[in-house]
């Protein structure tokens, strides 16, 4: 576990710079991690106030949330080696080869990581693979909002005002 939270603290520090000049996140994972991916993709939302998404591998491949303008969105995959390995494997290849944003934590491999790809230790059984992703989601969604908090948004703009939208008047 230690091991793979300093790899993650490394990936990050990698590219966070990258990561900053997204506007939005989709991450998608096997059905045994959807519930991971869906409450990493809620405390970025929470903390940056960046959209995200989160999908399963299959109901991602369906494709209606692509129609919308992605230019500035990034795919991150959670590829456990317990289920739909080889078919994250490929969406993320053909990604890259494309050009797209896309970038891999996997199950795969000799622990370390390149630009695009986090590889984690992990014991393989599809009944953990929550318990080993979800630390490194955590450490990857707070280097975004570490990152974000230092530099500010940039050009990012709120659609309103949100301020004053949790303000209690007390008589």
């Amino acid at each position: 576990m230690q091991e793979n939270l300093s790899l993650t603290k490394e990936w990050c520090a990698a590219n966070v710079k990258d990561w900053s000049q997204y506007r939005s996140f989709s991450l998608i994972s096997n059905i045994d991690s959807t519930g991971t991916t869906l409450e990493i993709a809620l405390k970025v939302m929470e903390s940056i106030f960046l959209p995200s998404d989160s999908f399963e591998v299959e109901e991602y491949l369906h494709g209606p949330h692509l129609l919308l303008s992605r230019k500035e969105a990034a795919l991150l995959q959670l590829d456990s080696v317990s289920m739909d390995h080889e078919k994250l494997s490929r969406i993320h290849s053909f990604l890259r080869e494309k050009n797209a944003p896309s970038y891999q934590i996997t199950q795969e491999g000799v622990p370390g990581f390149t630009k695009d790809s986090l590889k984690i230790c992990s014991v393989q059984n599809g009944l953990l693979d929550f318990a080993e992703f979800l630390p490194v989601l955590q450490v990857w969604s707070i280097s975004l909002w570490e990152y974000f908090d230092q530099h500010g948004l940039d050009e990012f703009e709120m659609p309103g005002d949100l301020s004053g939208a949790l303000a209690t008047k007390v008589k």
